[in-house]
């Protein structure tokens, strides 16, 4: 083989990005959600209690709970898919019912 067919076939081979690279986009995406899951849960933890204590929060719970519960459901669906585990088919299932409870009640709220 010459260095143009050795060049080619790589190219061929990395068209749809580099492995390296797309481990790193997916490590990062996972750290992201990861983060994103932890604020809601703590902001929706943080409001409750001082809702409970004071009366009154500076958000509501309502919404950090149900952003993520659908964070949380997506998560587990996208594994049921992938794996057919009935364990993340009843979290996704569950997770669902509780969002759309919530939204209920935010909408019957207003």
């Amino acid at each position: 083989m010459n260095k143009e067919e050795i060049l080619n076939k790589s190219r061929l081979e990395n068209k749809n990005g580099d492995e390296r690279e797309k481990a790193l986009e997916q490590r990062a995406s996972q750290n992201a959600y990861i983060a994103i899951m932890f604020v809601f849960l703590g902001l929706a933890i943080i409001s409750f209690i001082q809702e409970a204590i004071t009366g009154a929060s500076f958000i509501d719970y309502q919404i950090c709970s149900l952003a993520f519960l659908v964070g949380f459901a997506g998560r587990h669906i996208t594994f049921y898919i992938n794996t057919k585990d009935k364990l993340n088919l009843y979290i996704f299932v569950g997770s669902v019912i509780i969002s759309i409870m919530i939204l209920t009640r935010l909408i019957l709220k207003a």
